[in-house]
């Protein structure tokens, strides 16, 4: 049976929390930060289940983005902020029309108010959370890491957005 390795691109958070020493995985650096890829060795038949379940899961997390800005909420990827943070050090503060800073603001203190309200999540349902906004991991994946089935991941998370939606608009 052939063998082929799959690959998770993590945080060194994301790394730590599953009790991974990121001495032991490679390092990579990106534009947007610095991350560790694990491998794991599978057959081809895994492989090639993991990769249909990555498409869907981007799909499903692709839908689930658009409905939150139909529904008014908007957040922003980490990696997106620590961007706007260094272009932010680059560029002249008085160049900036006054709505764009307000806008900056308002997106800095979306993502502190996330954070906020997934640290007040229940154990399981933060590990979750942290690993679905700092990952891409699917939910297959997820739910290997976490010791639990997909269909708990796949609640969990619709749970877990409907209540950050509500702890967020209100």
């Amino acid at each position: 049976m052939e063998k082929r390795w799959l690959e998770t691109l993590m945080t060194k958070e994301a790394a730590e929390d599953f009790g991974l020493d990121v001495k032991d995985l490679i390092k990579v650096r990106r534009k947007d930060g610095t991350y560790y890829v694990y491998k794991e060795e599978v057959s081809k038949e895994a492989y090639l289940e993991a990769i249909r379940e990555e498409r869907k899961y981007q799909k499903r997390r692709q839908r689930m983005f658009k409905e939150m800005a139909e529904d008014g909420v908007s957040i922003i990827p980490l990696h997106e902020v620590e961007k706007m943070k260094k272009e932010d050090k680059r560029k002249n503060i008085n160049h900036f029309y006054e709505s764009e800073i307000e806008n900056m603001a308002v997106k800095h203190l979306m993502l502190e108010a996330l954070a906020e309200e997934i640290e007040k999540l229940p154990d399981f349902d933060r590990k979750l959370m942290k690993l679905v906004f700092h990952t891409d991991l699917t939910q297959r994946q997820l739910a290997e890491i976490l010791g639990v089935s997909v269909w708990k991941i796949n609640t969990s998370i619709k749970k877990n957005k409907e209540i950050l939606k509500n702890n967020l608009t209100r």
